[in-house]
Order: structure tokens, then C-alpha cells, then sequence
């Protein structure tokens, strides 16, 4: 269990800790993204089955994740670094190289690029956020923390890095940009499909037939069809799970946006436009009724436990009395009594003193929008991510 964090500033103060637990520090870090904006936060306590999905249909991924190319900028420099340091000197030295590579690239037209905005002054180096990954990937053979990696002296010396594309010329202070080469994406693609097989990641990796192809989720993607049966077992389960949940997300906003209306005389978010989503959300579950009625919530559950054993009782026991009422009723009348009760004990069970539904001060402090987008398992990112590959592997040999 996390410990209660009460601000972004708390959150920053806890990441002291995480060099050496580098999957705490990618959730730590998605964490503190909450506190930015509205996509990732989990006012439901919802969090850990959606990122059991998540991990398990595209392990290595992350919200904070902006370019593919950075899963070789990082290691270039810890590679570098190698040459001359080990321990907490070169962790030192690849973080100036990290610096060095964000004032490379700030300026840049391109999307995507870390610290844009504050430069060498940014606090979280493109290392921090892309350390799980790169361990996911092979590409860091190592599970020590950065101030634990090793001087490379001699060719017999095993490094900690499995990278065998060199750097570019002039290095980190030349880059060439965020555009993967064709050497670079082809060896990229291949190493993630190697570490992670069986997933839908290497699946969309494998199905370049499809690269053109734009879905707005996973389960809307062509290349679904051709996959295998575990992998559209997976996606049927997180696709039911998400349209399910997506009532009680927006449920939580009408019932915020209505309680600082009456709270404040003032409007900061329009109760009827999560009315009228309520609305299109019931059309959905009623053109699914028949896959929500048949749902084996059973085997959701082996699923779900398989890739988080962690996922509490009192989580398991919210998400299924919300599915029962779903599956009973095809939808949930937004203004039923013992709806809005499921979802207000929720929010206190998960946020304590500090729900907003039951504290004056924090409903104060809304802005509007607490996370009433379905859930889609961090598809943006894996877009940007398969794009960047495929987008490489067709450019000219390099």
C-alpha cells in the first residue's frame, strides 16, 4: 500500500527513495503525472486493475513516455558514462549527459521532447522515466540502481547495457533528433518483441500490415483479429471492464459537479454534460448487453489477480457490486440513492478524509474533470510508440 500522499510536493519528497526500485520509481512517477492533469488520476480506486491491463497488453509502457528514440538516448548515455566511471560517479556523468541531450534537442519543431519547456532545469531526466522500460526491453541487462553500474575497462568486462547501436557522431550534444533510424527502429522492434512475446505490444509490433491503420482503442484495432486467443481474451476482458467502469467515472463527476454547484453558487463544471455522457454511456452498454450478461467476471478476475495479486478485497468487492448493478440494469440511474452512496463510500475508502464528496474544503479545491474518460490502457502512448518504430523501419537504410 502507498503511502498517503497529499500533494504534488509530497509526492516530488517520496521519490527520494526510488533509485533502487526502478518499477516503484515508474509508478511513483505516473503518480506525480497525476497531479498535472486529469488522464491518469484514479479518484475511484480503479487504478490497479487498469494498470494490470496495462502491463500486461503493453509491459514496458508509461504514461510519461513521450518518444520511442529515448530508449537509446538514455542508454548512449549510461553507456558513455561506463567508459571512465562506475557507481555513483557515473550515474553523475549520465545525468549531465542527459542534460546535455535536453539542451540538444530544446528548441526542436518535433514532439515529444523532454524538458522542452524548462531545459536543464527540468527534475525528472528522461533516465527516470524510462528505467522500467529499458529493464522490460533487455536493454538494461542490470537490476541494480543507477549508482550500482559498473566501469566497462576491457572487452571481457560484461556490461550492464545490451546496446550495440553506437551513438551518433558528436554525442549528446548532437543527437539528429527524435526520429528513429531505419538500424535503430529495426533493432528496437526486434528487442521488444523479443523481451515481451505474447502480447498485444509485439503483436502490433509483428503486424506492420496494419501500421497505417488509426483506432481510437485496442479493442477497435484491425490487427486484433489476427492475434492470438489469450491476447483477444485479455482486450475482451479490459474492453468490458472499461465500458463497464466509465459509468461510475462519470457518475463521480455529475455528483461532484452538482455538490459545488449547490456548495459554491457557482458552476465550475456542467452537471448536464455528464448527464448527457451518462445518456451515450448507457447507449453503449445496451449495444454490448448481451457480452456484459455472458461476462465470465470469474475468469476476469483469474486475469486481473494473475497480473496484480494485489488488487484489495474491498477493490474487488466496489468493482463487483458496480458490474452487478450494470449487467442487472444496463445502465445505472445517475440519480439512484444507492448508486451515488457506492460511489461516495468509494471515494472515501480510497482518499479517507480528503474525498471531496465529503469534505467541504477539497470539493473546494476541484477543477473540474476528475478522469471521466474511458479507460484505454495507455494507447496513446502505444501509438506514439509503434508509430515511431514502423515510421522508422520505411525510411531509407541507415
Amino acid at each position: 500500500m502507498w503511502p498517503l500522499l497529499h500533494s504534488r510536493c509530497a509526492v516530488q519528497n517520496f521519490l527520494t527513495w526510488l533509485d533502487s526500485s526502478p518499477d516503484d520509481e515508474r509508478r511513483m512517477r505516473e503518480l506525480v503525472r497525476m497531479f498535472d492533469g486529469p488522464a491518469t488520476l484514479d479518484e475511484i480506486g480503479i487504478g490497479q486493475i487498469r494498470d494490470a491491463f496495462s502491463d500486461m497488453l503493453f509491459p514496458g509502457t508509461s504514461t510519461v513516455h513521450t518518444r520511442a528514440r529515448y530508449l537509446l538516448l538514455v542508454p548512449w548515455s549510461f553507456v558513455a558514462a561506463a567508459r571512465t566511471s562506475s557507481g555513483a560517479e557515473l550515474a553523475a556523468k549520465a545525468r549531465r549527459s542527459e542534460l546535455e541531450v535536453i539542451k540538444a534537442l530544446q528548441g526542436s519543431a518535433q514532439t515529444g521532447v523532454i524538458g522542452a519547456a524548462v531545459g536543464t532545469a527540468i527534475k525528472d531526466v528522461p533516465s527516470n522515466l524510462y528505467w522500467s522500460a529499458l529493464k522490460a526491453y533487455g536493454i538494461l541487462r542490470s537490476g541494480k540502481p543507477r549508482t550500482g553500474l559498473r566501469q566497462v575497462k576491457s572487452a571481457s568486462d560484461e556490461p550492464d547495457w545490451n546496446m550495440p547501436i553506437e551513438a551518433p557522431s558528436g554525442f549528446p550534444r548532437q543527437v539528429d533528433g527524435l526520429d528513429l533510424l531505419r538500424s535503430e527502429a529495426v533493432w528496437l522492434r526486434d528487442r521488444i518483441t523479443h523481451s515481451v512475446p505474447g502480447t498485444y505490444l509485439t503483436h502490433l509490433l509483428r503486424s506492420k500490415e496494419f501500421a497505417e491503420f488509426a483506432a481510437p482503442a485496442p479493442w477497435d484495432h484491425a490487427a486484433l483479429d489476427t492475434a492470438s486467443p489469450a491476447i483477444r481474451e485479455q482486450v475482451d476482458h479490459a474492453e468490458l471492464f472499461s465500458t463497464a467502469i466509465h459509468g461510475a467515472q462519470l457518475l463521480y463527476n455529475l455528483m461532484l459537479a452538482e455538490q459545488f454547484a449547490d456548495e459554491f453558487a457557482e458552476r465550475i463544471d456542467d452537471p448536464d454534460y455528464y448527464r448527457q455522457a451518462l445518456v451515450d454511456w448507457t447507449a453503449e452498454t445496451q449495444r454490448i448487453a448481451q457480452r456484459l450478461t455472458d461476462w465470465n467476471r470469474g475468469r476476469f478476475w483469474d486475469i486481473v489477480l494473475g497480473q496484480n495479486p494485489r488488487v484489495s478485497i474491498v477493490t474487488q468487492q466496489f468493482v463487483d457490486t458496480w458490474l452487478d448493478v450494470v449487467v442487472r440494469n444496463v445502465t445505472v440511474d445517475p440519480d439512484s440513492p444507492t448508486a451515488r452512496r457506492l460511489i461516495a463510500d468509494r471515494e472515501y475508502q480510497t482518499k479517507g478524509s480528503l474525498a471531496r464528496l465529503r469534505n467541504r474544503r477539497q470539493l473546494g479545491n476541484w477543477r473540474g474533470a476528475s478522469a471521466p474518460g474511458a479507460l484505454h490502457y495507455r494507447w496513446d502512448r502505444v501509438n506514439r510508440l509503434t508509430e515511431d518504430i514502423f515510421t522508422g523501419v520505411d525510411r531509407a537504410s541507415s
